[in-house]
């Protein structure tokens, strides 16, 4: 909106003052709003959302100062750019005018060329920010996609020459003597080809956000492609380590990956309804990677691991990571997510769910819950 044609909500109990700068803006270019109290200023400001507001501080309750206040709780009206214009000139009135977050302190009598130019100043600051968040979230937003398409890149190709290669030695050899190894090889496949299938699902979904949708999808996760096969492939990595693991699942259930994999093939619709969990996939496996590769990163040679999958109500679920190494406490949450920031991702998505991440108060080591509650 150019400045010229901007809004202003002029407040203020003295109504000659009021009428003459209302005239004052009206021939400088501006949509001038009058209030003669500060309820009546309260009501226009949440109603009509102007560009700027100019308020007396001494009137009839609510003043400027608790006007202010008012306004700066509430959501709608806290970002507006506020300037007092007042009659009051002591220093430790203006401070106080100043620590509620006004932009301006203009004190009577004033010049009115002044007024102007501070109103112009006000307003091409609050456009300017305007165009500053808009071009970081432009930056953010071609980042994101760049993400995406070098994950794309890197994963999507990763499992189809696996499959490929796969079944044209299946294709090729009978393994009739051997149908173990024919078995092996047919699992690699069908594990290789969910996480493809699993891949386009992620991408359909990152469609949601070049639509400004921020909604994750929560659909049903596969215990076995989407928690403990991509566990498998990171305990590997440690395998030097020669960590002890722990993978336990609650309630403990034998077949979880056929229960996960299809609702509908469940014999047992009670069962089904009692450990379905429903997250976003891609951004559920990333949080339980980007949580145990910590706990494996930081846990000591031949220690001690164990993580932790309970069901929390249809939809939810409490992970909960255990490892020796350095103590952690609640007390230290704040600053060692400021430090850990991949962790923070972790806990940012948890708390899009509804959740949270937490570190839980131990003797010795660390622990780390993350709790998605339930939801369909």
């Amino acid at each position: 909106m150019p400045q010229a044609s901007a809004k202003i909500l002029i407040i203020d109990d003295e109504p000659n003052l009021l009428l003459g700068l209302a005239a004052l803006l009206r021939r400088a270019g501006y949509q001038p709003i009058t209030a003669n109290n500060g309820a009546e200023g309260s009501r226009l400001a949440q109603t009509l959302l102007p560009d700027l507001i100019v308020c007396d501080v001494m009137m009839p309750p609510p003043n400027g100062l608790e006007l202010r206040t008012q306004l700066a709780s509430n959501t709608q009206t806290a970002n507006i750019p506020f300037i007092f214009l007042t009659a009051r000139t002591q220093q430790h009135d203006k401070n106080t005018a100043l620590a509620l977050g006004v932009d301006d302190y203009i004190t009577k009598p004033f010049d009115r060329q002044e007024l102007l130019l501070r109103i112009q100043a006000v307003l091409r600051r609050q456009a300017l920010g305007r165009q500053i968040g808009w071009q970081d979230s432009q930056t953010e937003l071609a980042q994101f996609k760049q993400n995406i398409i070098r994950t794309f890149n890197h994963e999507f190709h990763t499992p189809l020459p696996v499959i490929l290669a796969t079944l044209e030695i299946i294709l090729r050899r009978s393994f009739e003597n051997a149908p173990e190894r024919s078995q092996t090889l047919i699992q690699a496949a069908l594990y290789n080809t969910e996480k493809t299938k699993a891949i386009i699902a992620d991408l359909a979904a990152m469609g949601q956000f070049d639509q400004n949708t921020t909604q994750l999808i929560r659909d049903p996760i596969d215990i076995q492609v989407d928690f403990i096969w991509p566990l498998q492939d990171l305990f590997k990595q440690f395998a030097p380590k020669m960590l002890q693991v722990q993978l336990i699942l609650e309630p403990d259930v034998t077949n979880w990956a056929s229960v996960f994999r299809s609702e509908s093939a469940d014999p047992d619709p009670e069962q089904k309804t009692r450990i379905v969990v429903r997250a976003p996939r891609f951004e559920f496996t990333q949080a339980i990677r980007i949580l145990v590769h910590y706990a494996c990163s930081t846990s000591p040679e031949h220690g001690s691991l164990q993580v932790n999958l309970a069901y929390n109500g249809f939809g939810g679920c409490v992970l909960t990571v255990s490892r020796q190494g350095f103590t952690l406490s609640s007390d230290m949450t704040e600053s060692f997510f400021a430090e850990q920031q991949h962790l923070a991702q972790a806990r940012q998505f948890a708390r899009r769910m509804g959740g949270d991440l937490t570190i839980l108060d131990t003797v010795a080591g660390g622990r780390l819950r993350m709790i998605l509650p339930p939801g369909k």
